[in-house]
Formats: structure tokens, sequence, C-alpha cells
């Protein structure tokens, strides 16, 4: 009984003694790897890095080590000054406890709670997250030499994450509210099973302002087969659902050395249309559109992927819809009868081999059938065959579809087109396919919601036709685009015939107010309005443009302008043109008079343009190499002010550290202004009667013989001004 006692108070004091060791051997380690902590992210990274609170604990998760930060931040320096990069309230990482008191600690876990993630990137690429610190290659070598950390993860955690992302670069964004995100798996092994759970409450996706995803929420389960050594991952139970919409798979997905290869085919195991229609953003379809029909999407990938060998695998993609139904709540008209049968089709791996196989279009807009069918075969040689066939009321779109959302009052019109195309569209072999297509618009009517006025009589008539698929056998006929606002018309007139060498004759006649058509048709960071009347027309060939034979072009006639007025990011300062009158012919265009303002600078010009065309048609992208645009010109001005464009512009710096404004002359025009300018403002000086010849060539402006007025005296000059 004695020895039993003994024995007893051995064992107490044992126990005694770890849990001691237990208590306080977390807190002799503390210090050091804090220490440890704070000297790498200031060596290794750069920006601020802060947390409240360090502990060592043996008993969070125990038998293992967790190592815990509270408040943990990282703050942006540079660009990035004080925007923060992550914030979380807990970070935990999990360490094999006996690998810690040998040269191989290993992490086994990591929790992570309330972490928000900052992702932004500039216009320029520059991004916040690039905070690592590049090192020297010696410490490089040191570092890999001595880093024994082993990552042989089974769980990590994460909870209610949210992810911002904005990227400036790509005019993208995305948004990940309240995630929710558990995995496990013996990472440590070859072989092992990884388990996934994710929950996203709420997801944005925007892209150049268009909101693809908006308020989805997403969940994927998914447990893949992984085998290490043969980098090969094997689907075995997964679900993947995007609000409604669901979506499975099964296969593998392997990476040996050549490449990747992979067979796996993909479907959708829901069926009703309504789950598809939840992918649709708000903004373009509203979540209680009343909905009925079926629907089926399935897929398989299959081959390998070799970016040398430029291999592919192959793919068929099928989707159809079957007598489905939308209808806006509080609208009269439902879009039946939608039925599409649709496949994506590449057996070979070669994307030019890739068939794009519309069987079948069809639906009723109210009583308004439409039906289509197209197929497309080839990304080189495209063999195309297509039957569009559509007639519609305009004035019916308001039963079906609120026309308020497309920023509209009122729409009228008849409707008609068709199109028929048959054949194999390759430049190499010069062929297009046969075409006969037709589209008309009879008594069309646009009225926008916001203001009071409408485009009345809009009219339509256009023609396209090819009996042989040659493309010198091709017909375009507008024999009639035309309109009318606040009873003013304007109509545009003409064909153009042979691809092979472009025949072209149009004409265009009537008065246009700028402002009013960008309030139907609205404009994205400018501001347009004017009266421009305009009563010309040209005629003439691709061939004498390529050969540079203007005179062979029969462009005649006038162009008036009035009260225009121009504001964009670009030009800030603005322009405006109180009256201008412009007359054609295919070398020259005359401008018999110019009153207008640069800015707060006024200009009277006249004079004549030539190279006109050539340069038009090479900055529009239908002339190769550049043009240069000549003119000979009168600029009278009784105040012109450099002031203002010496400010929104680039500026170097100087020596003594001030920096002045660098004023980039175009080089794509030839110009010889004869100046009478009362008065030139630049910087403190007033150049008074300054008169003489300027001459803008070659991106350097030169001052000939030119004389001013300052400070008391008379001056003469010849010199020139080149930024390059």
């Amino acid at each position: 009984m004695k020895k039993f006692r003994k024995l007893i108070i051995i064992f107490l004091i044992f126990g005694i003694l770890i849990m001691t060791a237990l208590i306080f051997l977390p807190s002799f380690l503390e210090s050091t790897i804090k220490k440890q902590v704070t000297k790498a992210s200031a060596e290794y990274v750069n920006a601020d890095v802060s947390f409240d609170d360090f502990s060592l604990s043996l008993f969070s998760h125990f038998p293992e080590l967790t190592v815990e930060l509270s408040d943990l931040q990282v703050i942006g320096k540079g660009k990035f000054k004080g925007q923060p990069l992550v914030k979380m309230d807990e970070f935990q990482l999990v360490l094999n406890f006996l690998s810690v008191l040998g040269d191989n600690p290993e992490i086994k876990s990591i929790y992570l709670k309330d972490p928000q993630v900052f992702i932004k990137v500039l216009k320029d690429g520059s991004a916040n997250y690039d905070i690592y610190i590049e090192q020297p290659v010696e410490k490089q070598d040191k570092v890999k030499a001595e880093s024994s950390l082993q990552l042989a993860l089974n769980r990590w955690v994460i909870e209610n994450a949210n992810i911002s992302y904005d990227d400036a670069s790509m005019d993208f964004m995305m948004k990940i509210k309240n995630m929710q995100h558990e995995g496990s798996g013996e990472l440590a092994s070859d072989v092992f099973d990884l388990l996934t759970e994710t929950e996203i409450e709420s997801m944005l996706v925007d892209f150049e302002g268009t909101k693809y995803i908006d308020k989805k929420r997403l969940e994927m389960d998914m447990t893949l087969a992984m085998d290490m050594a043969k980098m090969k991952f094997v689907f075995k139970e997964n679900k993947v659902q995007l609000n409604d919409f669901a979506l499975s798979f099964e296969g593998f997905f392997e990476m040996p050395k050549d490449g990747y290869n992979m067979d796996i085919e993909f479907a959708a195991p829901t069926s009703e249309f309504k789950s598809l229609l939840s992918l649709i953003p708000p903004e373009f379809l509203p979540q209680d559109v009343e909905t009925n029909g079926k629907f089926s999407f399935n897929g398989k990938l299959k081959g390998m992927y070799n970016e040398v060998k430029n291999t592919l695998p192959g793919f068929d993609i099928q989707f159809k819809i079957n007598e489905a139904m939308l209808k806006y709540p509080d609208l009269p008209t439902p879009v039946k009868n939608i039925n599409i049968d649709m496949q994506v089709l590449n057996e070979t791996g070669d994307l030019d081999q890739t068939l794009i196989d519309v069987r079948s279009f069809d639906m009723n807009l109210g009583q308004n059938p439409v039906h289509g069918k197209v197929k497309i075969k080839g990304l080189e040689e495209y063999q195309i065959d297509a039957d569009i066939n559509t007639k519609m009321n305009l004035a019916d779109v308001a039963g079906f579809y609120p026309l308020d959302s497309a920023g509209l009052k009122e729409l009228k019109g008849d409707f008609e087109m068709k199109i028929l195309a048959k054949g194999v569209y390759s430049e190499t072999k010069n062929t297009i396919p046969t075409i006969d297509a037709v589209i008309n618009l009879k008594d069309g009517y646009v009225h926008p919601l916001e203001y009071d006025l409408a485009m009345e009589n809009i009219t339509v008539n256009a023609k396209a036709e090819n009996t042989s698929g040659k493309m010198a056998d091709l017909k375009v006929d507008f024999s009639d685009i035309s309109f009318s606002m606040d009873g003013q018309p304007f109509t545009v007139q003409g064909h153009f015939f042979n691809l092979d060498n472009i025949n072209y004759d149009f004409k265009a006649k009537g008065e246009l107010d700028l402002e009013k058509i960008t309030q139907i048709f609205p404009l994205e960071d400018m501001s347009l309005r004017g009266i421009i009347d305009a009563d010309v027309q040209t005629q003439g060939k691709m061939s004498s443009i390529e050969t540079e034979q203007y005179e062979e072009l029969a462009t005649s006639g006038d162009f008036k302008v009035k009260n225009f007025q121009y504001t964009s990011s670009d030009l800030p300062q603005g322009m405006r043109i109180r009256n201008a009158n412009l007359t054609f012919s295919p070398r020259v265009m005359e401008l018999k008079s110019f009153d207008g303002d640069l800015g707060k600078s006024d200009m009277q010009l006249t004079g004549k343009l030539t190279n006109y065309l050539a340069y038009g048609l090479s900055m529009a992208g239908m002339k190769e190499g550049k043009q240069t645009l000549h003119g000979n010109m009168v600029l009278k001005s009784k105040k012109f002010d450099l002031n203002e464009w010496m400010t929104d512009v680039d500026t170097v710096q100087t020596e003594e550290g001030e920096a002045y404004g660098i004023v980039e002359v175009p080089k794509g025009i030839d110009f010889t202004f004869d100046a009478d300018i009362t008065e030139v403002l630049y910087e403190d000086m007033i150049l008074s009667n300054t008169k003489g010849m300027i001459v803008i060539r070659n991106g350097v402006v030169r001052m000939n013989d030119l004389t001013f007025e300052t400070a008391g005296g008379a001056f003469g000059m010849s010199g020139s001004y080149d930024t390059q």
C-alpha cells in the first residue's frame, strides 16, 4: 500500500511538471518568436504589419502548438500609403509541437477569423499586394538553405471572410461577402482525399460597368482524390451552385510533364428554366419574373493541352431550352414558346475546326415570331449557314419588356429582317457566302424617357445580295435611311459593291441637332451640342484611295456648323464654334469661315486643307501608313491664352526643382498660319500685336519673322519650339 501511494505521488509530481511545462514553455518561446516575426515582416514585406496580441498555446488545439495573432493588419506604403490590404480579427497557425523542438517545424492547420482583404490594382498595373521585398541572390540562397518550415496541412478554416478586388487596369471589380470555407486532407501524403466546403453569401462581378454577377449566392462542396506522385486529381463527390443554377462534374485532371491531360464531363442536374434565369443580373432581368419551361446543359472536355505543340482538348457542349416562357410581373404579354437547341463541338483539339451550331432559335415576342438558325464551322475559313427571319411591330415591345429600363418612353415602327447566308468566308480564297439579306423599318419612332423630344419618321431600307459567292459580286444598297427631329429631316442614301475593289456612292443631306441626338444616344465622358447642316456626296473606288488618285474621288458639298460646343475628359478646356462653313472637292477642303474659341482663346480661320481624305482614312484605320494633313490658313485672334494649355499636361522637373508644362506638338499635321493676334498671354507676359508666319511641321513649331510688342518695346524674332 505504501508503494502504491509512492507511485501515485510520483505520477502526480510528474503530471504537475508536465502541466507546468505546458503552461510556461510557450511563455519562454513567445518573446523570441514574436521578435522573429516582427523582424521578418520588416525585412521581407514592404508594408506596415501590426498586431495587438501575440500568444502561444498548447491548449487551443492540444497537443499541438498554436501561434495566434489578434487584430492583424497589413497597411500599404508608397502609392497605397494608409490603404489596408488585410485586416483580420484572429490568425492561428497550428504547429506540430514535437517538430517545433526539432529542426523541421510542421504546419498542421490554419484558422482565419473575420478576414477582410482589399486588393487594388491601379491603371498603370501597380498592385497593393505586390509587397514582397526582393532579396539579394546570396541572401535568397542562404534563406533557402536555412528554411526548414514544412507544410503538413490537414485542415484549414476561413470564417466570415470579405474580399474586394478592384482592378482599374481592366475596369474589373469583384466583391465576396461573408465567405465560409473549410478544407481538410493529408497534404503531406502522396495519396489522399481533399475535401472542401465553401459558402459565399453574396458575390459581385463587374466588368466595364456591367454587373455580370450581382448579389448571387455561391455554394461549392468538392471531394477530390489526389495522387500527388502522378499529379492526378479525380472528381469524386461535388456540387457547385450559383443561386439556383447547379453544376456537377466527374472525371479527372492530371498534370504530366508535357502539359495537362483531362477527361471531364459536366452537367446541370436541375432542369427548370427558372434556375437558368437566376444567373442573369437584376439590371437585365428582375428575379421576380414569371417563368416555366425546361432546359438542359452538359458537356465534356477530353484530351491533352500542350502549349508547345499547340494542342487543346476536344470539347462538346450541348445547350437546350424547351417550351419556356417568361413574363414581367407588371406587363400583360409573355415571351413564350422559347426553344433553343445549340451545340459547340470540337473533336480534334484544333480550334480552327470548332463548330458552333445553333440548330434552332425560336420564340414569340407577343404576337411577333422570331425564327433563326446559324451554323459556323472554322475560325480561319468560316463555313456559314444562316437563316434568320423576324417581323415585328415595335409598339408591341412595351407589352413584354419594360421600356423604362432601356431609357425609353415610347417605341414604334414596323421592323422586318430576313437573312439567308450560305457558303465559305475566306480571305485567302477570296470567297464569301451567298447572301440574300433585307432590313426594313417603316414609320419608326423613338422617344427617350427623360426628354420631351423624339426621333420620328425613321425609315431604313437596306439590302445585301450575292448569288455567286465571289467577293466581287457583293452588292449592298442603302436606298433610304432617314429620320427627323423637331421637323428637321436628315437623309442618307447610297450603295457599295465589289469587295475586291469597293465602289461606293453616298449622299447625306439635312440638319442635325447634336444635343438632341445625344439625349437619345448618350455619350460617356463628353458633352456635345450644336447644329450641323450637311449637303455632301462622295463616290469613288478604294483603288483610287490606295494609289492616292484623289481626283477620281468625286467628293463635293457644303458642311455648316453653328453653336457647336465640345468638352471631354481629354479636352476639359472645351472647344466652341460659333459659325463654320466648309466646302469640299476631292483634293481640297476649303474653310470659308471659322469663328470659335479654343478654351479661353478666340480664333477666326480661313484657308484650305489638302490631303484630308488620306488623313481621315488613315486615322480611321482604313488606309495603311501615317498620313499628313496639310493646311494653309489665315489665323486671327483678339486674345490667345497659352497658360491654360500649360496646366493639364505632363511636366518636366528642372534641376532647381521647379516644374514647367510641356505642350506636345502633333506630328501628323503640316500647317502654315499667317497669324495676326492682338494679345498673347504666356505666364506673366503679355505679347501685343503678334504678327508673322507660324509653321507647324514634323512636331515642331517654327516662327518666321514674328513681331510683337511687350514691356514697352517692339521685338522681332525667328525660332522654333521643339519638344522632341
